[in-house]
């Protein structure tokens, strides 16, 4: 059966996932198509023109395949969620990766599939919708898992089948360029002797932060030049060649804000009221007698079956269940029942009750927009006691709100301006997004950098001062409108004072570094006259570490942790792999290069010397490193299996799904995909690139 899936994965996971990718899109989702207007070009495909408009249509389908399936096994029972069904498949986990990197990725790999001549019409999906493998998860506080056919009656049926073709589309042509792999015998050997080949090494890990006890104060003058190499530098800036360790001072953009939250909770509680809890019971048991079968107590153990080759297929083989389930007690369910009765009169509360709010904020920032003089830069608020510009005018807003409706909603004001890695962690807004405008956090420490270009005024995740900004909600579909109070740009320190704890923290960690990458080189030192690392390290009372095995990563497609080494991350893991086999050349030089071809079976048998020292100075961190093991993995396979027409088959298709997975991940890679489809990203050019549809009639 493993056998099975693996030769039929591509298949398996290409109709699968199609049949997934259903779901719907929110009773407040954009209509994009109604805002071409207010369209922004964003960048162009060669000739043709991209507006922000085609991103965030291609975004929001990627969050609603994303977010609202769940998939079931045979037995109908709902098991996962489709980002934990994607996950464990390791290319579909990159894609996903990069699709929360570059939200415009997404939209990429539609274009070039049209590109392609891969052609899906809604209607093409209709089929699926009736398969029966999967579930949608409701966008409400209930998150209720419901069959398919309650999200026909909702009306979303339309939104369903683009969704799905957009993704048939990407995934036709991620098949089409699969099914192009090929072997030949020389492939082959080449493979085998250089793709195939796997190590293990025996480490002594050297963290930078265990020498620092030993590195002296610095003077003032190496701690300015240090502050000069890299004050402009942004913080948390990534590591680069010329700043391996990511050194950083400039800040980032800061913003302080007011909000205003509508908590899905207390809209609930105003619903709930609306009529006495034994009303609620009753409507509830109604509900539950009419629909028993939503609610077996026990699920159908799902036996292992032989399915047919397909196995997704619509009509496919399922395996026999047991006895028909039992029902759950009715007061087990009641609350489930409740909720998902009130649901449909808690969104036209919820969307009531923020309506009312972005009427009210719309309006007076308006009254006080055209009574003030405008800045490019807002300061902490004018001296506007009670007025719009003022904390005490939100909380008049919410008391208002709350005799219009019932509803108090909640307001906060963070006066501290904040990067946006600091907004991310203020409870409840701090996760919140918005389908055009993206996360909270980039939202609000981007948009009045945005509204301060006068080429920029009219993008929509643009903000003036005081500016109400879009709705976003959280994962518990509260819903948000804040507006900046202070703004800080982007800026160098002023002098080395202002970051002075941090620069010697920094200069003493490289200090420190410097001294872990001596050490290393003293342990190799000592294990080649102790004729091991192990006992060279033994003597030295530190551990090593034997790790498993492992091939090159720049030939494979995923950043597999090394076993042995799981705190790695899959960035460092992959550099530590690749450095790792910089021993086989140390080997060579040695004259003690093994052979390339095929070895009867993988063995740690005459292992050739070699040592080195690997450095990951991103996560401040050396290794020494000695070559303890050498085998050919798919050599040993043809070997073992003793050579035959038929163990050769095996190998070849081990080969086949190998460079399938490598030639998918590759195919989803961002970098690949801007450079195959000559994506020019221009959302963050001023100039004439900053158009709008209503000012250019020609555009696309």
């Amino acid at each position: 059966m493993t056998k099975f899936f693996r030769n039929n994965s591509k298949k398996l996971l290409a109709l699968f996932m199609v049949i997934l990718m259903v779901a719907f899109i929110l009773p407040t989702g954009m209509k994009y198509g109604q805002q071409a207007a207010q369209r922004r070009l964003v960048g162009h495909l060669g000739d043709e023109k991209i507006y922000d408009t085609d991103l965030a249509r291609a975004k929001h389908e990627w969050d609603v395949l994303e977010n609202y399936v769940i998939v079931t096994d045979n037995s109908g029972t709902p098991r996962q969620t489709l980002i934990g069904y994607l996950q464990n498949d390791p290319v579909m986990r990159r894609l996903i990766e990069s699709v929360q990197q570059h939200p415009e990725l997404f939209f990429l790999l539609q274009k070039e599939a049209e590109r392609m001549g891969v052609v899906v019409t809604p209607a093409q999906a209709e089929p699926l919708f009736q398969s029966g493998q999967l579930r949608v998860m409701l966008p409400t506080s209930t998150r209720a898992i419901v069959p398919m056919e309650e999200v026909y009656d909702l009306g979303y049926a339309a939104d369903v089948r683009a969704a799905v073709a957009a993704y048939m589309k990407v995934k036709g042509a991620e098949d089409r360029i699969v099914s192009t792999v090929k072997l030949s015998d020389p492939m082959v050997k080449h493979l085998v002797a250089d793709s195939m080949q796997e190590i293990r090494v025996r480490v002594v890990e050297l963290p930078a932060k265990n020498f620092v006890d030993r590195v002296e104060a610095p003077t003032d003058q190496q701690l300015e030049e240090h502050f000069n190499k890299f004050a402009n530098y942004p913080i948390d800036t990534p590591p680069t060649a010329d700043n391996p360790h990511g050194f950083g001072y400039r800040y980032l953009n800061r913003a302080a804000i007011q909000y205003v939250e509508v908590p899905r909770d207390l809209v609930k509680k105003a619903v709930r009221a609306r009529q006495p809890d034994d009303r609620w019971d009753v409507d509830a048991r109604k509900y539950y007698l009419k629909n028993m079968h939503e609610f077996p107590s026990t699920q159908p153990t799902e036996p292992p079956a032989t399915k047919p080759a397909d196995a997704f297929t619509l009509g496919s083989t399922r395996p026999s269940a047991p006895a028909a389930p039992t029902t759950r007690p009715y007061e087990e369910v009641r609350q489930q029942i409740e909720e998902k009765l009130m649901a449909p009169e808690v969104e036209r509360k919820a969307k009531d009750v923020q309506d009312r709010i972005n009427a009210r904020l719309a309006q007076d920032y308006e009254a006080f927009r055209t009574s003030h003089v405008a800045t490019t830069a807002p300061t902490t608020g004018p001296a506007d006691a009670g007025g719009y510009a003022s904390y005490e005018y939100l909380q008049k807003l919410a008391q208002d709100i709350e005799k219009q409706t019932g509803v108090l909603p909640t307001v906060a004001s963070i006066g501290q301006a904040m990067n946006a890695k600091e907004l991310a962690v203020i409870n409840g807004i701090g996760q919140s997004t918005n389908a055009a405008a993206g996360a909270f956090s980039k939202y609000a420490s981007e948009a009045v950098a945005l509204a301060s270009s006068a080429d920029m005024q009219k993008q929509r995740s643009a903000l003036a001062p005081w500016q109400p900004s879009l709705v976003l909600k959280d994962l518990n579909d509260s819903t948000y409108v804040f507006r900046v109070t202070e703004f800080k740009p982007s800026a160098k320190p002023q002098s080395l004072a202002e970051v002075k704890d941090a620069v010697e923290r920094d200069w003493k960690l490289n200090k420190a570094y410097e001294l872990a990458k001596a050490e290393a080189n003293k342990m190799l030192d000592a294990a080649r006259s102790k004729g091991s690392l192990e006992d060279a390290a033994r003597d030295a009372h530190v551990n090593s570490t034997l790790t498993g095995w492992f091939g090159k990563e720049a030939v494979g497609p995923m950043a597999a942790p090394v076993e042995g080494l799981p705190w790695l991350g899959a960035a460092q893991s992959a550099m530590f792999r690749n450095d790792s086999f910089g021993l086989l050349s140390i080997a060579a030089a040695a004259s003690t290069q093994p052979t390339t071809e095929p070895s009867a079976a993988p063995s740690q048998g005459n292992v050739p010397t070699a040592r080195k020292v690997v450095e990951l100075a991103s996560d401040e961190t050396v290794f020494a490193v000695e070559l303890a093991g050498l085998r050919q993995r798919l050599g040993g396979m043809l070997a073992a299996a003793g050579g035959t027409d038929a163990a050769r088959g095996e190998v070849e298709r081990e080969m086949l799904d190998f460079l399938s997975t490598t030639l998918r991940a590759g195919w989803f890679d961002y970098n690949s995909v801007v450079k195959r489809t000559g994506w020019k990203d221009e959302s963050g050019r001023g100039g004439k690139d900053k158009q709008t549809a209503s000012a250019d009639a020609g555009g696309g």
